[in-house]
Formats: C-alpha cells, structure tokens, sequence
C-alpha cells in the first residue's frame, strides 16, 4: 500500500518504539487512514504495561496501559505561547524554563540504573514538577490564548504527566 495512492486526503503514520532500556528494541511505523482508538487496539493488541504519549484519546481508550505523559508535547505548547519579542519575565518563558530544568535532570540521569534514576526523580524532580504545576494553578490569563491553552493541558493531564515519577 502506498501512502501516496491513497483515496484520503489525509492518512496518518503512527510510530511505536520501546524503551532505549529493553533487550529486544522496536521501531513500529503503522500507516492508517484513521486516528482513533480502535486503531491503537488492533496495532497494540493485549499489550499490558506503560505507553509514553501524548494526550490523543485514542490512547485513553486503551484498558491494559498506564500512559506517561509526554513533556516535551507540554514544552511545546509553552513555546508556541511565548511570543518572539518575549522576555525572561514572560509566564510563557516561565513555563518553558520549568519544562527545560526537567528535561536538564533527566539528561544528566540517563545512563543511571533505573532504580537510582527513580530515587533522583522523587528527590528532584518531583519537587520541581509540584512547583510547575502549583505556578499553572496560580496564573489567571485568557483560557483561549495560547498560554491558556498550555496551562490547561499541564493541568487537565497533571497525573498523567506525574507517572514518570
């Protein structure tokens, strides 16, 4: 099947990988002309365990899987929201400085054992993303701008976005 033959306009490629950490890697491109939750099932199957991804609801619909929020779909709706002339008191430059000091701690714990790198992210991380997620609760700003929107996605999937603790 080729992607540029299709009947649709629009058709999506949906890309599966597993943990740098496991002893059998894959890489999984799935080409389909929909984007919904029964895709996700018949690609996933009975899989049971952890899925790191975006907020899609096609993820949401599956039974046996804990998803892990994906921060760097967080960083970027902080980036959109910043406008180009911004300064470093900008709330949209704020969110993006909190999203860069996690991504700064999980660099510098990438090669760790997983246990260590669990114990660095409750004594690090965890008061840094309480931190974020207590400075989103505080800001009052226009739920349809752009930073809006960031915010209340960060707050609307906070657990989610927790569960890599």
């Amino acid at each position: 099947y080729r992607v540029l033959e299709s009947d649709t306009n629009l058709t999506y490629f949906w890309t599966f990988l597993s943990g740098k950490n496991e002893e059998q890697g894959i890489i999984l491109y799935h080409h389909n002309q929909r984007r919904n939750g029964q895709v996700a099932k018949e690609v996933l199957g009975d899989f049971k365990g952890y899925l790191h991804c975006d907020m899609w609801s096609a993820y949401r619909s599956l039974d046996e899987v804990t998803l892990v929020g994906c921060w760097a779909h967080v960083r970027r709706k902080f980036f959109e929201a910043t406008p180009k002339n911004a300064d470093s008191n900008s709330l949209a430059k704020k969110g993006l400085s909190y999203c860069d000091q996690m991504f700064a701690l999980e660099k510098q714990w990438e090669e760790l054992d997983p246990e260590v790198r669990h114990q660095k992210r409750q004594e690090q991380l965890r008061p840094l993303m309480e931190e974020f997620f207590d400075w989103c609760r505080e800001q009052y700003v226009l739920p349809e701008s752009k930073l809006g929107r960031a915010l209340k996605y960060s707050l609307d999937y906070e657990s989610t976005f927790k569960t890599v603790l």
